[in-house]
């Protein structure tokens, strides 16, 4: 009767262990044929022959798509071309056209974005009717280095153009014409500027630290800060409003006419403030006015004044204030 009893028992056990075995010999031949896998000259061929195309068709796909945005960034820079050069004046969105060229690096030498050429323009009395108005650009030198290495632009006609909501840092301007043109809300910031001619009207703008070699003798200036910048010329009193920190003085260039007439004119057409404690914000617009760059209150102070607490502080050289020491 045990006998009996044990045989049962140890069937279960025997089938079990039957199932163990042939689950190891299973494996033991699938491990054999993954080694003769390994192991096969074709196998590796082939291996190294798909990953060869996995890299050309990894590099087919980086050109594609390096070739595509060249393709649409010809084709935002012809845009921006079209769209800035439409003889037609307004506001329009050539602003936008201009600061996609601006940000792609394109050169602006020798263009013509003056009335005449695509805002409204009366060739029979020569005037414009209409002018060509660029509001809201940026035309900055992110790189901020010496005074000779900054982004440069020549001949660039902006005659009559109407200028709103921009900012121009760390650029060189040279022989641009600006007759008759408008700024408003502007900020110019450690660049230099050469034209014979100077804007007709300033107003709301910071011009800091900067050189101008403009005619400035007819331009109004309203509400404009002038800290650190050198002039050629000042307009008269009469049509000035400009005011600077008493501690970082505009001045005449030696270099231009230098004459006392400019230096009365400077002195007379800019109101000196002395400097706010530290550690003051300046609000971004005047709460009373809402104006940008507007003079805050502060205690005036009398060019002599100035002189006397800040010895140091009104720049000689143009290069000093070109760089923006």
């Amino acid at each position: 009767m045990e006998s009996v009893e044990q045989s049962t028992a140890e069937q279960p056990n025997n089938r079990t262990k039957g199932r163990w075995e042939r689950l190891l010999e299973a494996d033991r031949r699938l491990a054999k044929r993954v080694e003769a896998v390994e192991k096969s000259g074709t196998i590796r061929i082939a291996a190294a022959g798909v990953a060869v195309v996995g890299i050309f068709i990894l590099g087919g796909t980086i050109w594609q798509i390096l070739s595509d945005y060249e393709a649409r960034s010809a084709e935002r820079i012809e845009r921006a071309w079209a769209r800035l050069l439409l003889p037609a004046g307004g506001n329009i969105g050539k602003a936008s056209g201009l600061q996609t060229l601006l940000d792609a690096g394109t050169p602006l030498d020798d263009v013509d974005l003056s009335c005449q050429a695509i805002g409204d323009f009366d060739d029979a009395s020569k005037t414009c009717s209409n002018a060509p108005i660029f509001r809201g650009f940026t035309y900055v030198d992110a790189k901020r280095r010496g005074h000779n290495d900054r982004v440069t632009v020549g001949n660039l006609n902006l005659s009559d153009a109407s200028m709103m909501e921009f900012t121009i840092r760390n650029v060189f301007m040279s022989d641009v014409r600006l007759d008759r043109a408008v700024w408003y809300d502007c900020l110019v910031e450690d660049s230099y500027i050469n034209s014979g001619y100077a804007p007709e009207r300033i107003e709301n703008c910071a011009l800091r630290n900067s050189v101008f070699y403009l005619d400035f003798d007819k331009t109004e200036l309203g509400n404009v800060e002038v800290s650190g910048s050198i002039f050629t010329t000042f307009p008269a009193g009469e049509v000035a409003r400009a005011w600077a920190w008493a501690d970082n003085r505009p001045n005449i260039s030696a270099s231009g006419s230098g004459s006392e007439t400019e230096i009365s004119n400077l002195h007379r057409g800019v109101t000196l403030c002395r400097p706010l404690p530290a550690g003051t914000s300046l609000p971004e617009q005047d709460p009373r006015t809402h104006e940008k760059h507007a003079m805050p209150e502060c205690e005036i102070m009398t060019w002599e004044q100035a002189k006397e607490a800040y010895p140091k502080g009104q720049k000689e050289d143009p290069i000093d204030a070109f760089d923006g020491t």
